[in-house]
């Protein structure tokens, strides 16, 4: 079928609340009639197997002319009402232009293995929902739907209710929607008291953040991990990354032990992709990343670890050789601390031996930050010896008040030398405060 005769369709559905695209089919084959499975795929998708792509169909081109982009275009459809939008974020930069680029062509595109997006494997064949919210959209919209949150990686817990999400398997030929009756499906095995069933909250929160949301700096959030975890004395600083060492800690965790009641993610319980993880500079799937975070800053509020994702500090205690840093400013440049040590210090070796590091080290640093310990010191000086300056010609014209600007530059010669210099300016202002009297001109008075 050419896309130039394809007619839209008479009627269009609206978005229900944030329901996913496959929702929504779903919901327009129930609306049909609840006929033939395949004839709904090809009228909206051009593919007779479209009830396959729960996720994200190839021929979202497609879709897009047959509702007429009453629905929106592929772009905004793919990052609002796709799992799609939870991967979208840690994309590298040529990465997001490839998918800036197919979202504005024609072809085809499996968008869900596209970029390694279903490489990991990590979760069955499956869509969650929850039974407090079909009853919600039973009363609202006359039937139930899925939502888009509770479909990200990483989502097993319903953040508005606050319970666990219920799984339905999706592998038979239909156009799938959640059931209405809470006995037809098996209880989640996740328990919703306690510290694991915080920990899986809190990555459902994470994973809610990743809709929309701007790109995420890996290697930010990758330093702040690195960081708490010399915090906690997991890495040390003088051997390498420990595999055996990240494994063990993050198998006493509360993460790891919610982890190992879900099916198809149980082996991350393990922790054993946490050192190529560290190790390497490679994305990993969202919810590696998601998983990390959280663990590293366990005790944190949803609120600050979605901050961490999203905005990482560069706060930093240890750099990515696991080298002590001597600051904590967010430029990573020389912070307060060394600012004012090496300003402080007639030589850099008098301020080595105040920040207990060696000159080698603090010239590195200094280096390395752009910042010039000798003129940073010298600006300083000059802040000093203008003000001292200043002061001295202030206190010799309070103390001789019929004194005269010959007797300011004999009496004060070194400071309206340095002023004349360095400072003209102020030394103009300070010597304006006497009057010029020639005794030529005192017969006109």
């Amino acid at each position: 079928m050419d896309a130039p005769t394809l007619e839209p369709l008479p009627i269009v559905p609206a978005w229900h609340a944030d329901e996913t695209l496959y929702s929504w089919a779903a919901r327009y084959h129930r609306l049909r009639g609840a006929g033939a499975v395949r004839p709904v795929g090809g009228l909206l998708f051009d593919t007779l197997h479209a009830y396959k792509e729960i996720e994200a169909p190839t021929r979202l081109h497609h879709f897009c002319r047959a509702t007429g982009g009453a629905l929106g275009d592929v772009r905004s459809i793919l990052l609002k009402r796709t799992p799609l939008a939870a991967f979208v974020p840690f994309l590298a930069a040529k990465q997001r232009q490839r998918f800036d680029v197919l979202a504005q062509s024609d072809q085809p595109t499996a968008w869900m293995t596209m970029f390694g997006m279903r490489a990991s494997a990590l979760e069955q064949r499956a869509l969650r929902w929850c039974p407090d919210c079909v009853r919600e959209d039973i009363a609202t919209l006359g039937m139930p739907s899925w939502r888009l949150t509770q479909q990200l990686p990483g989502s097993w817990v319903c953040l508005v209710h606050d319970r666990p999400l219920y799984k339905q398997d999706v592998t038979s030929a239909a156009w799938h929607l959640p059931p209405l009756d809470i006995g037809m499906a098996p209880a989640p095995r996740l328990l919703s008291t306690g510290q694991c069933w915080q920990s899986m909250r809190t990555l459902s929160a994470l994973a809610s953040s990743l809709v929309s949301a701007p790109p995420v700096d890996l290697q930010a959030v990758r330093r702040i991990v690195v960081s708490a975890l010399h915090e906690q004395r997991v890495l040390s600083a003088t051997k390498p990354i420990s595999a055996a060492r990240l494994c063990a800690w993050f198998g006493s965790t509360p993460q790891a032990r919610g982890l190992r009641c879900i099916a198809g993610v149980a082996p991350l319980s393990e922790g054993k992709w946490i050192h190529e993880t560290l190790a390497s500079r490679r994305a990993a799937h969202p919810i590696k990343w998601m998983l990390l975070l959280s663990a590293a800053f366990d005790g944190k509020t949803d609120c600050e670890l979605i901050e961490k994702l999203h905005r990482p500090t560069a706060k930093v205690s240890w750099d990515d050789q696991g080298q002590g840093l001597l600051w904590h400013d967010d430029d990573r440049r020389a912070g307060r601390i060394v600012r004012t040590a090496t300003a402080a210090s007639v030589t850099l070796a008098h301020a080595a031996a105040e920040l207990n590091v060696s000159v080698g080290t603090l010239r590195i640093h200094l280096r390395a930050a752009s910042c010039n310990a000798s003129k940073q010191r010298a600006a300083q000086r000059q802040v000093a010896r203008r003000a001292s300056a200043i002061r001295e010609i202030e206190t010799f014209m309070l103390e001789h008040e019929a004194c005269s600007r010959r007797d300011i530059y004999s009496r004060c010669k070194a400071a309206t030398s340095w002023l004349r210099c360095h400072e003209p300016a102020a030394l103009v202002a300070l010597l304006a405060r006497k009057q010029v009297c020639r005794e030529r001109q005192r017969s006109l008075f």
